[in-house]
Parts: structure tokens; C-alpha cells; sequence
């Protein structure tokens, strides 16, 4: 984990930002001071499984998710959301996919990501989708549940399995399926299938 901070009189806006690169690192922090100066606090972490206890170890007012279907598996990224959701901390989430796959951003958001970015990006833009306020909240979010289900689904699971593992009725599970598709803008739990398969065969390419 890496620390950059400046101790000024001035608000600090604290973000942490989930990155193994360290070039890439390197930019990051270059572009953020360019337009954000000494109001910035920068704490980096390179492992998915660091972000939930690091985002509430710290005062983090904004996080940065940069490597999102390239270095960061989208899976274990969900689980720690779904964390970060569970305990009710208020963070602005804001991530950027390096690979774009069908209803991956409405995912994201359903998670309780703020905001999802891609493309050629400058030092404004990317400061813009990192300070909180500047974005609407997403208005759809999964329950606990439905993202227990999700997550379950994505990992290849059926729904009777689902059950099983929850200790819950099949019918139950069914409805929080069909819940979370509606909130996916999904049309068949074809669409579920084949996203999850997807992020399966991009983190085996890792």
C-alpha cells in the first residue's frame, strides 16, 4: 500500500485508488495533482481483496478503480462492493473499464459504483468523476441479497444450487433473479450467463 498526502490548511480530498501498475500509478497521481494540487490525499492498493477493509481503515472520501477488466477480476472486485454496501459506507466510487463487455457498467453501478468511465480521459475529466457530488447517485442498486444471488449466477451457479448454499426457497432465489435482471436492464438470465462466462474467461487469461 502507498501513501501520498500533503499536509496543508486546506479541505484534502483523500481518494484511494486500486492499481498495479506502477506506471500507470505514476500517471494517476500526475494527472490528479495537475488539476487538484495540494487537495489531494492519494493511497494506492494493488490487490482487489485490500479495497473494502482499506476504504474503511482510512477516511476515504473518493475511490479510483483504474484497471477494471485488465489487472482487477471483475468477480472478486464485485464481492468486495458488495462489502462496502453491506456496511453502509458512504464513498463516491468512480471506475474505469479499460474493455467494455455488455451490462458490465450496469453492474457496476448496481453495486454501488457512482460512476463508470472509458476512453481517452484528461487530468480535468478524470478529477471531475473522482469529487463527490459531481455526479447523480445511481438510482438502482441491488439489495444484499440480490447481490449474494448475482454473484452466486455469475460464478456459474444455478438456482437451485443458489438455494441450496443459502439455505433459502428455489422460488425465493427465482424472485431476487428476476429482481436483479430487471435492475441490470436485462431481458433472459441468458444475458447473466453469458456476462459471467465472460468475466470467468477473462480472469483465466490473467
Amino acid at each position: 500500500m502507498s501513501f501520498l498526502t500533503e499536509n496543508t490548511g486546506a479541505p484534502v480530498l483523500n481518494i484511494l485508488v486500486l492499481e498495479p501498475y506502477d506506471i500507470t500509478w505514476l500517471g494517476i497521481q500526475q494527472m490528479l495533482r495537475t488539476t487538484l494540487g495540494d487537495r489531494v490525499s492519494l493511497i494506492r492498493i494493488t490487490e482487489t481483496d485490500q479495497l473494502s477493509e482499506s476504504v474503511q481503515c482510512h477516511r476515504v472520501d473518493a475511490v479510483l478503480l483504474s484497471a477494471i477488466s485488465h489487472r482487477t477480476e471483475v468477480l472478486p472486485l464485485l464481492q468486495q462492493l458488495a462489502l462496502l454496501m453491506r456496511c453502509n459506507t458512504k464513498v463516491h466510487i468512480g471506475a474505469y473499464l479499460r474493455k467494455d463487455l455488455p451490462h458490465l457498467v450496469d453492474l457496476l453501478l448496481a453495486f454501488g459504483v457512482n460512476t463508470v468511465f472509458k476512453g481517452l480521459i484528461d487530468e480535468a475529466d478524470l478529477a471531475h468523476y473522482l469529487v463527490p457530488n459531481n455526479v447523480a447517485c445511481h438510482p438502482v442498486r441491488l439489495t444484499n441479497q440480490e447481490c449474494n444471488v448475482a454473484q452466486a449466477l455469475l460464478a456459474g451457479k444455478s438456482v437451485s444450487r443458489v438455494a441450496q448454499l443459502m439455505h433459502k426457497d428455489i422460488r425465493t432465489i427465482s424472485a431476487h433473479k428476476q429482481a436483479l435482471l430487471g435492475k441490470l436492464n436485462m431481458v433472459s438470465r441468458g444475458e447473466l450467463q453469458v456476462l459471467g462466462g465472460r468475466l470467468m474467461a477473462d480472469e483465466v487469461r490473467l
